[in-house]
């Protein structure tokens, strides 16, 4: 019984086993088709559907969608509007053109910004001169009596020449000895110099900057093109509140920046490098070979000028080969003479770039292994240039930036190689290496679609275009109701000023 027992239990383990490894492969066999199902489900997504690749370059070629953008993208194509945007030339932008009118200072010169909008220079005015005695002062001003008697008989006895006759004072001037020829005009009284305007708000400058980069990425038709400045002016930098840097940013924008910023990579990188404001900010405009002086009976013997190397260090590092670009410290001071000399004329009042030759290094000089003979003057920091537009590391390091800037943060290193590949074949052409970016698979792949996150001021930017912009009559609302807001605050705190000093009046009688 017991053994039946056993052996019945001993059986139904063993038939419970083989259901349980029967179960198991059959449903391993299920899993791996479910398995196979999923990959082929996620084969057939590996590519974004058609309204998806809309959706997409609206968000990464442009500051965000405006009502119709999808509806006109999906009748030119995308890869016409990708096209169109590389080629931004094309594109008619008349209308932002009008609005920027309204700012003034973005057509101003460097000069006439340093004219209008720095603070006026303290004058240093002469000491007062010593104050006349009190007595003597008092007795001069108080009429003695007699004293006009007094005055007559010293009167009388003038001579007769020297005695004014009546009608003295409305003597000719041919009278009086000055002879005036025919038919000129009679001199006139010196008329008083003219007084110098009060200066502009020196904030307004950069204001303006600011309210032209969010009119540019809410109406202009050349998206890419506004991205591609914004994207050039974080690469090349530049801190606004650096003293007068902020004067020097209009030029730096409209005439360093924007005219290259589709163009080739060493016409870029030439106009920072003599971008006063670029010099300004980097302090090389103070870089210079070291001029030793002799002793004098005041002053003992020393040395003027001195290297800096800040922008050495920075156009390396971070604007051509990279932190990682194979540059060592000798190559910074190599790089820093050769740059000696470049400096600003008169830069907090006319902030032009300058090369001064006593100002530079024209010893011999060795970056990157190429050797720059003596007597190199201007153009050793122009074939510094040169060198470093073609590097290798160069091509890598700026598409690198651009892959993560259209694709994600951690882009593939297929598309960086091959924009890379481009930028040295192109002789650095932005727009080409771009187009390889923004036209590659990874640049449609579903783990790029939505991977980017907007910055503060894209978003602001895609808020107003997904509105439709904002009317002129709305913003004229806007700004005639804020200012009368701020006119009656005004006016109440004058009321509550006044208040305060009659009640001040007030304590001060009955006290």
């Amino acid at each position: 019984m017991n053994q039946n027992i056993l052996v019945g239990r001993g059986m139904n383990r063993s038939g419970a086993v083989s259901i349980t490894l029967s179960l198991l492969l059959v449903f391993g066999q299920v899993g791996n088709l479910v398995v196979q199902a999923q990959g082929r489900q996620t084969a057939k997504k590996s590519a974004l559907t058609g309204d998806q690749r809309i959706a997409h370059v609206l968000s990464r070629l442009t500051f965000g969608a405006r009502p119709g953008d999808f509806e006109r993208v999906k009748a030119v194509g995308v890869d016409e509007f990708i096209r169109q945007q590389l080629d931004s030339d094309s594109l008619d932008d008349v209308a932002v053109q009008a609005r920027l009118r309204r700012l003034p200072t973005l057509g101003m010169a460097t000069p006439v910004i340093f004219e209008q909008y720095t603070p006026p220079k303290p004058v240093v005015s002469p000491s007062p001169a010593p104050a006349k005695s009190p007595d003597k002062t008092a007795a001069n001003s108080i009429p003695q009596i007699g004293s006009e008697k007094a005055s007559a008989d010293k009167m009388s006895a003038l001579p007769a020449s020297e005695t004014m006759k009546p009608g003295d004072a409305m003597q000719k001037p041919e009278e009086s000895g000055q002879k005036q020829e025919a038919g000129t005009m009679p001199a006139l009284p010196a008329a008083s110099p003219r007084p110098t305007p009060p200066p502009k708000n020196p904030q307004m400058v950069v204001t303006e900057l600011q309210r032209a980069a969010l009119l540019r990425a809410v109406y202009s038709e050349r998206q890419l093109y506004e991205l591609m400045v914004g994207f050039w002016e974080n690469h090349f930098s530049i801190f606004a509140n650096k003293d007068d840097d902020r004067y020097l940013l209009t030029s730096y924008d409209r005439d360093t920046i924007r005219p290259f910023a589709m163009g080739r990579f060493r016409d870029l990188l030439g106009a920072t490098a003599h971008s006063p404001a670029m010099l300004f900010y980097l302090d090389n405009w103070r870089s210079s070979v070291e001029r030793p002086y002799p002793a004098t009976k005041t002053k003992p013997a020393g040395v003027d000028g001195g290297l800096n190397e800040n922008y050495a260090r920075e156009l390396m590092e971070l604007h051509t080969l990279g932190v990682d670009g194979g540059y060592t410290q000798k190559d910074v001071q190599e790089v820093a003479r050769c740059f000696s000399g470049w400096t600003i004329q008169k830069p907090n009042e006319e902030g032009l770039f300058l090369y001064r030759p006593g100002l530079h290094d024209n010893g011999e000089k060795i970056v990157l292994g190429h050797k720059f003979p003596a007597g190199g003057g201007i153009a050793d920091g122009e074939r510094v240039l040169d060198i470093l537009a073609t590097q290798p590391a160069t091509a890598h390091f700026i598409a690198t930036k651009l892959a993560r800037r259209f694709i994600s943060d951690d882009p593939p290193t297929s598309v960086i190689d091959r924009a890379a590949a481009v930028f040295l074949k192109t002789d650095g052409s932005i727009r080409e290496t771009l187009r390889a970016i923004v036209t590659a698979p990874e640049f449609f792949s579903p783990a790029t679609y939505r991977a980017k996150v907007r910055s503060p001021f894209e978003y602001v930017a895609a808020a107003v275009r997904a509105a439709g912009g904002v009317d002129d009559r709305q913003a004229l609302r806007i700004r005639v109701r804020g200012r009368a807001q701020h006119e009656a605050r005004r006016r109440e705190q004058a009321r509550l000023a006044d208040t305060e000093q009659r009640r001040e009046l007030l304590d001060t009688a009955i006290d």
